[in-house]
Parts: C-alpha cells; sequence; structure tokens
C-alpha cells in the first residue's frame, strides 16, 4: 500500500484496515506499460509522488520542532484536512488509530496521546466519544499546534 514500496519492488510495512476502505490494485508491470504512451497518467502520477515526499517532509519537520501538544493538535488537524481532501467531513470523523498506534506514530507515549486529547476536550477545542471525534474549535486547535512549535 502506498508509493514506499516502488523503488525496491517491496513494500517494508504491512497494512491493516482500521475501517472499511477501498483500494485499488496497481500492478507496477503494468504501470510502466501504460505511462509509456498516457501523458495525463504521467503527470497523475508524478502529481501523487511528489504530494507524499511533500507531507513526509512537513510531517517530519513539524515532529522534530513542536511539544508533544503542538504534535497532538497538529496530527489532529491534518487528518481533518486529509479528510476533507477527500470529500470528507473535516470537523467530525472517526479516529482510526488507537492511542498506541498514534503515539508510535507521534513518537510519543499513549498515555501522553490520551493526556492531551483530554486536556483538548477540558479547554472546548474537540469532544471525544469513544473513536469519534468532533473538532469544536478549529482555529483554537491550530493555534495549540502553532504554540508547540
Amino acid at each position: 500500500m502506498g508509493v514506499e514500496g516502488i523503488a525496491q519492488a517491496r513494500y517494508p510495512f504491512t497494512v491493516r484496515a482500521l475501517e472499511v476502505s477501498h483500494i485499488c490494485e496497481l500492478r507496477l508491470d503494468r504501470l510502466n506499460a501504460l505511462l509509456d504512451d498516457k501523458e495525463r497518467v504521467q503527470q497523475a502520477i508524478i502529481s501523487m509522488l511528489s504530494g507524499e515526499v511533500a507531507f513526509q517532509y512537513s510531517l517530519t519537520a513539524e515532529l522534530i520542532r513542536q511539544s508533544a501538544e503542538g504534535r497532538v493538535a497538529a496530527f489532529l488537524l491534518n487528518l481533518s484536512r486529509r479528510l476533507v481532501g477527500r470529500g470528507f467531513s473535516g470537523s467530525e470523523f472517526n479516529l482510526p488509530m488507537s492511542r498506541v498506534d498514534i503515539g508510535n506514530f507521534l513518537g510519543l507515549a499513549p498515555e501522553t496521546i490520551t493526556r492531551f486529547l483530554k486536556s483538548l476536550e477540558r479547554k472546548g477545542l474537540i469532544e471525544i466519544r469513544r473513536k469519534s471525534l468532533k473538532i469544536l474549535d478549529e482555529g483554537g486547535v491550530a493555534a495549540l499546534a502553532e504554540a508547540g512549535e
């Protein structure tokens, strides 16, 4: 899944669906033949790869300079914006990852994730009900993400 395995023709990760998902298999051997005469497809693939590189770079830069609370706030905003980009609600959504998975992703302990999510909720910025998350004050979450730099 994803573009990480293209260079080595082998993926370094395993994938676990956290909720109902749709995938599209794109075999590299067939992709090469398709790209030979389809400029629009080439441009779409280049754009997708460029977007992934830019996303990973900005994520790494954010993680290096942000406080723990800033990381959690930025994570929620990033997830929200990615959902909006896919045509879903960015203010109310399921949080598909466990606290352990979020912690691994952000380089924080699961207890830290839980503490900061509760802190955001006490401040009236978000509302959490099990795996359902509602962003009540996007500007306030953004301010914490920026202040955490």
